[in-house]
């Protein structure tokens, strides 16, 4: 069982690989967005940072998942994006920093 107690870098260099997950608390009240079947579709957040300005500041970030698919009888998220400025104008012409998409899955 993970400790929620911890900070995401104690998490992350302390755990098992197998229990790296997104496990993340952050200060927000922007709750997940989910699909009509429970699966989260998007996530959004302040995260602190300088984009380009100068100036460290909480700015909105987050990602989606926009396609799933099953392996083994277990339907994940397999295309994901994610980047600043998630949920305004700027996300898609500036914000979007790293997309990835899953094709083979291996479950351990």
């Amino acid at each position: 069982m993970m400790r929620h107690d911890r900070t995401l870098e104690e998490l992350w260099h302390t755990s098992p690989p197998s229990d790296r997950v997104f496990e993340l608390s952050a200060v927000t009240d922007l709750p997940p967005v989910a699909r009509r079947y429970g699966a989260v579709s998007s996530c959004r957040l302040l995260r602190w940072g300088d984009i380009n300005t100068g100036e460290f500041a909480y700015h909105p970030f987050g990602g989606s998942s926009d396609l799933e698919r099953t392996f083994e009888g277990v339907t994940i998220p397999v295309r994901h994006c994610v980047g600043w400025s998630f949920g305004t104008s700027r996300f898609e012409t500036e914000g979007e920093f790293f997309r990835c998409a899953l094709h083979t899955v291996e479950f351990r």
